[in-house]
């Protein structure tokens, strides 16, 4: 073969197609972990919010709701509330992830036990889901798959 001669080896060709088949591997990991980031960080957005409400009903000596409507979330004195009490305004879940609506809002009575505990599954499309359960000592986790 001459000099003047150009083109791909089979080699060349091989090790093209091995860098192409791990460039696009890699993408599809890395959009993976964009959705389970994104549904992680909404499961520790609704388990701040329980923690938040709980510090309320024992710093306050009072009760405080969190109230779930599926793409909200809002936290509110229910009970032996201050004169002075103003509620909070609700907010968004983070990222365009849902929850689940619990039957009745979760509640932490004024000596931070769970007075009306349960569990919140927080949704995200193409992502595993996470749960948030509160306990009836008032004790808040986040988990995926399923908190045990």
């Amino acid at each position: 073969m001459s000099q003047n001669e150009r083109g791909y080896t089979a080699v060349e060709a091989m090790i093209t197609v091995s860098i192409v088949v791990i460039a696009l591997f890699a993408g599809i990991s890395i959009g993976n972990a964009v959705w389970v980031s994104r549904v992680k960080s909404a499961a520790q957005q609704v388990a701040s919010a329980f923690q938040q409400a709980r510090q309320y009903a024992v710093s306050n000596g009072a009760t405080y709701a969190v109230t779930l409507t599926g793409t909200t979330i809002a936290i509110s004195c229910t009970g032996g509330c201050r004169p002075d009490y103003t509620p909070e305004p609700s907010t968004e879940i983070l990222n365009g992830a849902t929850t689940s609506v619990p039957v009745s809002p979760i509640t932490f009575g004024p000596m931070g036990t769970g007075d009306q505990p349960g569990t919140v599954v927080v949704t995200y499309p193409g992502a595993p889901d996470w749960q948030v359960r509160v306990t009836g000592a008032g004790g808040v986790r986040a988990c995926s798959p399923t908190c045990s």
